[in-house]
């Protein structure tokens, strides 16, 4: 009885041990293994390109409008709040923008570019994710000398 105790039970408490420590250390590096692919999958940034949209007049001449094309390129949904446009705020009450990633039909916004002499214009839009973090993105255009618009985005920058 005496051997018995000592050789099944203390040997079975043992590796019970063993095992349960085992668990923790596959758990815990389990959850550092999600927490980084939560991050991978936590993308907000915005896409800003040229969108020319041809359609007819009421004497079937053919217009050409041009746009900036904004397009959410993150894996978040976001809410667009406002924008600038050449130093004029217009509000945009959280138009929601879905990822081009959920291929939902015209997941864009257009800003329709200005058809007199400009040259150059900025695009400021403040918007927030569905966390609510609120962000920024600039987009630049300049018009070339053949007349078609660069359309230029940058990095966003997340306002505090």
């Amino acid at each position: 009885m005496i051997i018995n105790f000592l050789d099944v039970q203390w040997f079975q408490v043992y590796v019970g041990g063993l095992t349960l420590l085992a668990a923790i250390y596959i758990g815990i590096k389990q959850n550092q293994i999600n927490e980084r692919f939560g991050k991978l999958n936590d993308v907000v940034e915005l896409h800003g390109a040229l969108l020319i949209i041809s359609s007819k007049d009421n004497l079937g001449r053919e217009i050409l409008k041009e746009y900036i094309c904004i397009q959410n390129i993150g894996t978040r949904i976001i809410y667009l709040e406002s924008y600038i446009f050449n130093g004029s705020k217009f509000e945009l009450n959280n138009h929601i923008l879905a990822s081009t990633y959920s291929q939902t039909l015209a997941n864009y916004y257009q800003v329709e570019l200005p058809i007199n002499t400009s040259t150059h214009v900025s695009l400021e839009i403040m918007y927030k994710d569905i966390d609510g973090r609120r962000w920024k993105s600039e987009i630049f255009a300049d018009k070339l000398q053949s007349g078609v618009w660069k359309v230029s985005p940058f990095p966003k920058k997340e306002i505090k």
